[in-house]
């Protein structure tokens, strides 16, 4: 059956015996552990060194300090790009075609049109002699 509502609507208020209002949310007693639960797919995760802290300052100090410096001693025991390109080849020798595209055709091409030409010393302008210019009027008079 269809109702005909009128005025505001309101939601019925349902008692809750349990609520509470937190007139000091941020007063929290201080603590020294953090639980963490983590679901992941792979082993490959690693976690340590957490901060908690209200100053984005003092965490930027921590990160540079701790991470990045780890950051820096991983990145060194990694091989160069050279030895990560050749180790994908070796897994994948299409690859091989990929690289030889990608590097070999530009440095074909700026070979291929930046190339100096020869020179066109060898090609020297001479006066015709008189007989080369008979020659020339003979042909015009011909065609004329």
């Amino acid at each position: 059956m269809w109702m005909n509502p009128q005025g505001v609507w309101k939601p019925h208020k349902i008692n809750n015996p349990d609520f509470f209002e937190d007139l000091h949310p941020f007063r929290m007693a201080p603590f020294r552990a953090v639980g963490l639960e983590l679901w992941s797919m792979t082993a490959d995760i690693y976690f340590d060194n957490f901060i908690v802290t209200s100053h984005k300052e003092v965490a930027d100090r921590w990160a540079a300090d701790s991470w990045g410096l780890k950051k820096l001693v991983a990145s060194a025991n990694e091989p160069g790009i050279f030895a990560q390109l050749t180790i994908a080849a070796e897994e994948r020798p299409w690859l091989w075609v990929i690289y030889i595209l990608t590097v070999g055709l530009p440095v074909g091409l700026a070979v291929l049109f930046c190339w100096p030409k020869k020179s066109d010393d060898e090609y020297v302008y001479k006066k015709p002699t008189e007989s080369q210019k008979q020659a020339v009027r003979k042909r015009r008079v011909r065609k004329d």
